[in-house]
């Protein structure tokens, strides 16, 4: 396909984690994206069974021209049945990326006639970082998760250094620039620990300290307003560029929307401030006995 004067002037990689509700929210601003830049396209590499749940359920106002998406192989072997354990299918994933991204790029690249002029991932993808140096391109790598999380993440190592040969669980991170009244019971094992048994996964994220400096910039799913003035100082120290664009998780439905569940009414007679929320995401299920 040749390259005319319509045809967009930029072309985006995107690149999801296909697991949990990370795919829907990146594309959720993607989306936005999209609207904002109709003049761009944009590519995004994921996987067939999350393409289809994402974009089967998809509004009309939702299919937007300027978005493709492209299947990547998932590394399930043929006639492979999957365990209740979620991480399984997380493994057999990583163990075929990045080849099976790059191998997509090369097809979006194909079909539109258009290279890359940046690539867009979610952070968990650290190996994103060489595909986009490879190409001469920005990288810019999405966390979707809460600020103070990447935060744990970035300081791993001092985290280690200081608590892994320890007991001392009630601790406070006192020394990172704002998560003071953070503990250390708050994190989990593969941060405070590396004599765990380290899956695909586990290394992956790992990395996410190391690379993400390299980044171009770094997208936070939140404002800036709401973290600590000492962490957002902080972290404009450990990357390049910071964005706080603001919560771009999937919207709630309308208040017009029926409430099949009696939720919504039941919350409106409770006092304010006495109703906790937990949610266990989208990977974690429960057995009715």
């Amino acid at each position: 396909m040749s390259v005319t004067k319509s045809s967009p002037q930029k072309h985006v990689a995107v690149l999801p984690f296909p697991f949990g509700s990370h795919a829907l929210s990146l594309l959720t601003l993607v989306r936005r994206l999209a609207k904002a830049a109709p003049n761009v396209h944009f590519s995004l590499l994921n996987t067939q069974k999350c393409n289809h749940s994402l974009f089967s359920a998809a509004k009309p106002d939702e299919t937007l021209p300027n978005i493709k998406p492209y299947d990547v192989a998932d590394g399930v072997p043929a006639g492979h049945v999957l365990s209740p354990n979620p991480i399984e299918v997380v493994e057999f994933f990583i163990k075929v990326s990045p080849q099976n991204y790059k191998r997509g790029l090369e097809v979006a690249v194909a079909e539109t006639g258009m290279k890359f002029s940046c690539l867009i991932s979610d952070a968990f993808l650290t190996f994103a970082v060489e595909i986009a140096e490879d190409l001469h391109i920005p990288w810019i790598p999405i966390w979707l998760a809460l600020p103070c999380s990447l935060s744990a993440h970035v300081y791993t190592d001092l985290i280690r250094q200081r608590f892994a040969s320890t007991k001392v669980k009630d601790a406070t991170l006192e020394f990172i620039p704002g998560l003071s009244q953070m503990r250390v019971s708050d994190l989990s094992e593969e941060v405070i620990s590396e004599k765990l048994e380290e899956t695909t996964f586990s290394h992956m994220l790992s990395q996410v300290g190391l690379v993400l400096p390299r980044a171009s910039a770094v997208v936070l799913n939140s404002y800036e307003e709401l973290n600590p003035p000492l962490f957002n100082r902080d972290f404009k120290t450990k990357f390049r560029n910071v964005l706080n664009v603001g919560f771009f998780t999937p919207s709630l439905p309308s208040q017009s929307g029926s409430d099949l569940t009696g939720c919504i009414s039941w919350l409106d007679e409770q006092k304010e401030r006495s109703v906790a929320y937990v949610s266990f995401g989208t990977v974690a299920s429960r057995k009715m006995s």
